[in-house]
């Protein structure tokens, strides 16, 4: 017996308008495309999909603003704007979208896609067929019958007959004569003046249609709404026709084409890829059997094209070998021996790589499909597994070899473990992590199932999947060892396949040295900068912290006094009652919770009254105590008073280093209570701190990149470079320069350097967007050359979407020739920016580089500890100061031969404090 067929017509252009508003904008890939509006869809379809199980789908679009209806009536919708710049390059990605999913795109020139789904429903009711029509659009609940039904995905609810009644208090079929009555702003439909929606609803209650309304005008009560129905019956019925939507259009589709198979991952994937829906694509209800990767695979290259590259076999998890007893155990050295690289990966039981017996297993894949997982330290009953200290003695056989080559995603962590188990690997190691950042660094993200879907057209078992989530999350040695293995041999699988993957494409696209001497030795010095750690003093935070809390408490009374009320000071609903209701201060934008009062509103109100300052005094005292003193001595307990932060080397668009847990890189050292935290970072017995920073690096880099004379010849001789641009743009010597024209000669000297415009120089100095002008065109007929770089460097990226630094590191700047303002004017100040950024990040990685194997081979007690900005820190033996200040200044002012010298200021003391 045949099953009664689902069938689903999808308003797809409804939706595209109502998932554009919905997801948040801003949202695009890492080129730049906006992806709000296809995401909010595709998601809505999957949605779709898992809870109707729909057998036929038939996606119906519009396809252009003219239709039969304006023929007759041209003002139909020509009041509707055009649709947002970042909405248009969507439409045509969500027919992709749906044209991935094998489904066909139902649209006909000259009918609006209402017309198209009530077309359909007629037909296919006609059949017999029972019909759900997905929409929101109030408009089509004229369509319902006994047998075509609506389903607002939105809010989940199905409408049928009782439910347009309940709306409406009409049967469907005179949905149409109330929305001819009552008209449509949005859709120009004029409708008859005076009549909204409920009055139309009681006329067409009472008299059945717009026909007897118009018949019976001298039943109705009151003279203006008698005078409007005779004076615009014509209008009503010219209304009744645009809203009554036709059943009638040719149609040249049947239900087969309809039907929804089984997504296939060769359509699907590639185009979740170049969108990065990531998490999305584990969502998709792939055929049976149906594996990833097989075949060749279309990929994006830098310049849009696409090229074919062969992704290999698809992943064979049943290929995948647990390794717990002998013969496995033989097997997997067998093939340690004879590979040439060898993926791996690290299971552990925290994120924590400084937790004792973290170590749970190990994956090892030699060739693809040829992976397997080696588990030491799972629990449970019946867990059968080999020794862990034997195995691990065993293993440091490989590891110790200098020839072998490894290959790790996030190393960095992998290399973390294995030292806290006391191992160490002496070969080369390559990150696929890495290596991906090299290749695009503004890629949205290069996690592992991330890139898998991306580049190797394959949805990677997710660790929710054999570990749970919430309440019900087990950690990784409680997983069965049969899951472990599948889940744990597939990331290393896949780490060495993105090798060679991304190998090829550095190497074919000039980027392989930047990788292999820069990133990829970087990685091993953050890693033993973060094993290394710094010492805290306990007692100071913990005072300081003291001292901030009474700072609070000061601040909440002085603001509730200024207030007249106590009110939650972390509030900014109540805090905007305050400002602009009470107090009446002038108000900006407002927010979904009310008037704003961020940090620039709070700047702008200073002025004008003293409590905004106390709340930006408040916020700054939490922020310090929350982030800084709290957690730092937190984190420092739990490791015998030493705080082991992370530095991060794939997350930044230019390549400079940030950092997490701390973040050293916001410390607010401006001002008093900031330069404070640095007085808790202290060297430990027998050492002391020293900074190490570069002196106005970008300036230099500036300098040499722009080929300016006048910039070139100051840091040459050694000038006050603040002193003499101050000097050029304001007329007389350097030595006769006041502070305040140096400071104002300093914020343009850096405001060039950041593409900084008239307006914005003006805010930085508090003075007219005018003057400030004239400041910029002065600055520039004394440097000509750096107009002539900016310009220079501007026009490149409009041209190739990219800027590079000094060392032909890439930085995409994909939203250089945007329609968006904003944004294309943010990415030409990019433009200007990024390389110099860029170079600096550059130049501090090989100094890093370079100070680290100089301290090892010199055997030095001295272990580099931070590096925040332009600057490192050092935790020096006291006996090695004098070397380790030699070694650090040649090193650093050695990492680049540029046309004006490298400087570097170093200080020593016992705080990081002392040590400026």
């Amino acid at each position: 017996m045949t099953a009664t067929p689902r069938i689903f017509l999808l308003d797809v252009s409804g939706y595209i308008f109502r998932a554009y508003h919905a997801i948040k904008q801003g949202m695009s890939n890492s080129k730049g495309v906006p992806t709000n509006a296809v995401f909010g869809f595709t998601a809505m379809l999957l949605k779709l999909i898992a809870d109707k199980k729909p057998t036929h789908l038939a996606p119906v679009f519009d396809v252009s603003r003219k239709s039969f209806r304006t023929e007759f009536y041209p003002a139909y919708k020509a009041n509707r704007p055009d649709a947002p710049d970042d909405l248009v390059p969507q439409f045509a990605l969500v027919r992709q979208m749906v044209e991935a999913f094998g489904l066909p795109v139902i649209e006909l020139e000259g009918f609006e896609a209402d017309d198209l789904l009530g077309s359909l429903a007629w037909h296919l009711e006609q059949q017999g067929h029972k019909v759900t029509l997905v929409t929101s659009d109030k408009d089509l609940m004229q369509l319902v019958t006994d047998q075509v039904s609506i389903y607002d995905p939105w809010k989940q609810k199905q409408i049928g007959i009782d439910e347009v009644k309940e709306r409406f208090g009409v049967s469907p079929d005179q949905v149409v004569d109330i929305l001819g009555l009552a008209g449509d702003s949005v859709d120009n439909i004029p409708g008859v003046p005076g009549i909204g929606e409920k009055t139309a609803q009681s006329l067409i209650s009472e008299f059945g249609s717009i026909t007897k309304v118009l018949e019976n005008i001298d039943k109705i009560s009151g003279k203006k709404r008698k005078e409007n129905l005779t004076n615009y019956a014509d209008q009503a019925r010219i209304s009744r026709r645009l809203a009554q939507i036709a059943t009638d259009a040719p149609l040249s589709w049947s239900l087969d084409d309809f039907r929804l198979e089984a997504p296939r991952r060769e359509k699907i994937l590639p185009l979740f890829a170049e969108l990065e829906f990531t998490r999305m694509a584990k969502q998709v209800p792939f055929a049976d059997g149906d594996d990833a990767g097989t075949g060749e695979e279309s990929a994006p290259t830098r310049d849009g094209e696409t090229t074919t590259t062969s992704t290999g076999p698809g992943f064979l998890h049943d290929s995948y070998v647990l390794v717990n007893d002998d013969r496995s155990w033989q097997k997997l050295c067998e093939d340690l021996k004879a590979a040439n690289i060898v993926g791996f990966d690290t299971e552990t039981r925290s994120l924590d790589v400084y937790q004792d017996s973290l170590l749970v297993g190990l994956s090892f894949a030699t060739t693809e499909n040829q992976a397997y997982y080696l588990p030491v330290d799972h629990r449970g009953l019946d867990i059968r597994q080999r020794d862990k200290t034997k195995v691990l003695d065993d293993l440091r056989e490989f590891f110790d070899d200098p020839n072998r080559h490894w290959v790790a995603h996030n190393a960095k962590f992998d290399l973390h473990v294995l030292e806290q188990e006391g191992l160490h690997i002496a070969g080369r190691v390559d990150d696929t992590m890495v290596m991906s950042y090299v290749l695009n660094p503004a890629r949205r993200g290069h996690g592992l199932d991330a890139l898998s879907s991306q580049e190797l057209n394959h949805v990677m078992i997710a660790y929710e999947e054999v570990c749970g989530k919430g309440k019900k999350q087990i950690t990784f040695d409680e997983v069965p060892l049969d899951q472990a293995t599948r889940y744990a041999a597939e990331d290393a699988d896949a780490a060495l396949r993105l090798f060679h993957l991304f190998k090829e494409r550095l190497e074919s696209e000039q980027l392989w040295t930047i990788y292999d001497d820069l990133d990829r030795p970087l990685a091993s010095v953050l890693k033993r900068m973060e094993r290394n750690g710094i010492r805290l003093n306990l007692d100071f935070l913990d005072q300081l912290g003291r001292d901030f809390q009474q700072t609070l408490e000061r601040l909440e009374e002085e603001i509730h006094e200024l207030a007249g009320e106590t009110f939650n000071i972390n509030s900014p609903s109540q805090l905007g009652v305050i400002l602009f209701e009470k107090l009446g201060l002038p108000h900006g934008r407002k927010t979904k919770t009310g008037w704003s009062t961020d940090v620039s509103v709070l700047e702008n109100l200073s002025s004008l009254h003293e409590l905004p300052q106390k709340v930006l005094d408040y916020r700054q005292a939490a922020k310090l105590k929350s982030t800084y003193t709290d957690a730092l001595s937190s984190q420092a307990r739990q490791h015998q008073g030493r705080v082991h932060g992370s530095f991060n080397q794939t997350v930044a668009l230019t390549g400079r280093l940030s950092s997490s847990g701390p973040n050293l890189q916001n410390i607010p050292v401006r001002t008093e209570e900031g330069r404070r935290i640095r007085e808790a970072f202290i060297a430990k017995e027998g050492c002391v701190l020293l900074a190490a920073d570069y002196s106005q690096v970008e300036l230099r880099i500036l300098a040499h990149l722009s080929e300016d004379r006048l910039l070139i010849d100051a840091f040459n001789k050694d000038e006050d470079i603040h002193a003499r641009t101050a000097a050029e743009v304001f007329g007389g010597l350097p030595g006769m320069v006041t502070p305040d024209l140096r400071r104002r000669a300093k914020a343009i000297n850096f405001g060039i350097v950041y593409g900084q415009t008239a307006f914005g120089l003006a805010e930085s100095l508090g003075i007219p967007q005018k003057e400030a002008k004239k400041y910029i065109d002065s600055y520039f007929s004394r440097y000509p050359q750096i107009r002539d770089y900016m310009d220079c460097y501007q026009s490149y990226a409009q041209q190739n979407h990219e800027v590079q630094t000094l060392w032909g590191r890439r930085i995409p700047l994909e939203s250089i020739n945007a329609k968006n303002a904003n944004l294309r004017n943010f990415a030409l100040r990019q433009a200007i920016n990024a390389p110099i950024q860029g170079t600096s990040a550059d130049i501090m990685k090989k100094a890093m580089i370079s100070i680290c194997d100089a301290l090892q081979e010199q055997q030095l007690e001295t272990r580099m500890v931070l590096q925040v900005h332009d600057e490192l820190v050092f935790e020096v033996a006291t006996d090695e100061v004098e070397t380790v200040t030699e070694l650090v200044r040649t090193r650093m002012e050695q990492a680049a031969s540029l046309r004006v010298p490298l400087r570097v200021d170093i200080g020593v003391g016992q705080t990081w404090t002392d040590a400026h």
